[in-house]
């Protein structure tokens, strides 16, 4: 509803979007391994640092991860 009402605020800061990344599947592993289902994070690929709002982005990743396990 924030972003439709344009009220949505962003703290954009240098972030390493693979340690996000990292981070989130490992913290959904656990839930996915005890459901037989494997996870993996191939991050041999560098992202360079972007400028994210890291809480936001770990969210929907979060989100995106866990309605996927």
């Amino acid at each position: 509803s924030k972003i439709e009402a344009g009220r949505l605020d962003l703290d954009l800061e240098p972030t390493d979007l693979n340690r996000i990344l990292r981070e989130t599947v490992s913290l959904h592993r656990v839930l996915a391994e005890r459901k037989k289902i494997a996870i993996a994070y191939d991050d041999e690929t560098a992202l360079p640092e972007t400028l994210l709002d890291e809480g936001k982005i770990g969210q929907v990743l979060n989100n995106l991860i866990g309605n996927a396990v």
